[in-house]
């Protein structure tokens, strides 16, 4: 998708603009700048269909609408979004219960976090273009952290767990826990739901 349309504005955004004078400057001189633009570009054309014409507009109606981007943008700048974070806890607060473990430059561009409550992202690296749901938990065992390639989907209530790795184009399943490898180009799906009748009493 590489149609951008411009972008308009609301009031609440225009009125928010001069808060948002240090996050845009942090995004600009930011190491991860190429990735963070390539978070926009995944957010914008999911929710509206379109890329934006400007970077800079993009962020602050993401910044504005979004927890869930907002957390990946104060994840992304490091210390100076740790700072950000604080200082914006009235008007941009971050989502409670949305957390990274992992290392800045192990998590790939284009990321997409829908309804990131109760999220808990720890891995060893995560490709791009990856989609995370809500109550998702990527963690440790024994043995180390999952490794995920590029266009994974974690649907809600996943659990991968280990030092796996899942491969590029993969679709974990709602409720599904996954402690194995996963090959390039697959579905995995919890077994189908067992019905045992209940006795009557």
């Amino acid at each position: 998708m590489n149609n951008r349309n411009k972008v308009n504005l609301s009031v609440k955004e225009l009125l928010l603009t001069p808060f948002m004078i240090i996050p845009l400057l942090a995004y600009r001189k930011s190491t991860y700048k190429d990735r963070l633009e390539k978070d926009v570009d995944r957010f914008w054309s999911i929710h509206f269909g379109h890329l934006p014409d400007s970077y800079d507009k993009g962020i602050i109606r993401e910044l504005v609408k979004c927890p869930e981007f907002r957390n990946l943008f104060y994840f992304r700048l490091g210390r100076i979004g740790r700072i950000l974070s604080r200082l914006s806890l009235f008007f941009l607060p971050k989502m409670l219960l949305l957390r990274f473990g992992i290392r800045r430059e192990d998590l790939g561009g284009g990321l997409f976090i829908q309804h990131g409550f109760n999220t808990g992202i720890t891995a060893e690296k995560i490709g791009e273009n990856c989609w995370l749901n809500q109550n998702v938990t990527m963690g440790w065992e024994k043995d180390g952290k999952p490794t995920l390639g590029n266009n994974v989907r974690l649907a809600t209530y996943s659990i991968v767990l280990g030092k796996i790795h899942i491969g590029d184009n993969v679709t974990i399943g709602a409720g599904t826990t996954v402690v194995r490898d996963v090959p390039a180009n697959t579905l995995v799906v919890s077994q189908k739901p067992r019905y045992i009748p209940k006795e009557n009493k």
